[in-house]
């Protein structure tokens, strides 16, 4: 399922939509879902894939992962899941000042 980024960016909807999902984790640059896939056999939970690609989230929505293209700077400052889990996502950052943003934000979700 490719989630409508509206839905992210509502902090209480979204919220909400992750405790009726759920949700577990989730997989920052989810790209085709083959680490949501480990995740979710491995936690026996479902998990929430984000990616800038297009084309892989609709590799991951044909896996059955519920995913979104959307910042993922952006999302609250607040725990909304257990864990998060970043696989080959950094590499593809520009600067270590980008990566270390993201690992941020991955410790505050």
């Amino acid at each position: 399922m490719i989630v409508e980024p509206t839905l992210v960016a509502d902090a209480d909807a979204f919220q909400k939509f992750l405790l009726e999902k759920e949700i577990a984790f989730f997989d920052f640059g989810c790209s085709s879902g083959g680490g949501s896939k480990w995740a979710q056999g491995v936690l026996k939970r479902p998990g929430f894939g984000f990616d800038i690609d297009l084309k892989k989230l609709a590799l991951a929505d044909e896996a059955g992962l519920i995913c979104c293209q959307y910042d993922l700077l952006k999302l609250p400052n607040k725990k909304l899941v257990d864990q998060t889990i970043i696989f080959h996502m950094l590499e593809h950052l520009y600067s270590v000042e980008e990566a270390a943003k993201f690992i941020i934000k991955a410790v505050q979700v």
